[in-house]
């Protein structure tokens, strides 16, 4: 969706925050994490976050084998 938008990923992530941040208003621990990834540079963590997670799934999956 960003790249079809024509937008970077910043500008993509700017337009959306308001909505983000209006969804975990009521859940103060959300919030709270919303608020330090903002603050935070972002950059190459789509990368290692999807790496994280493949290699949870693929545990997961060599444990049921096994």
């Amino acid at each position: 969706m960003v790249a079809r938008s024509g937008q970077s990923e910043q500008e993509w992530t700017e337009r959306l925050w308001p909505a983000a941040e209006r969804a975990v208003r009521d859940y103060p621990r959300l919030r709270a994490r919303y608020a330090a990834q903002r603050a935070g540079d972002t950059s190459g963590s789509n990368e290692e976050t999807f790496e994280y997670g493949l290699q949870r799934v693929l545990d997961g999956l060599q444990t049921r084998l096994a």
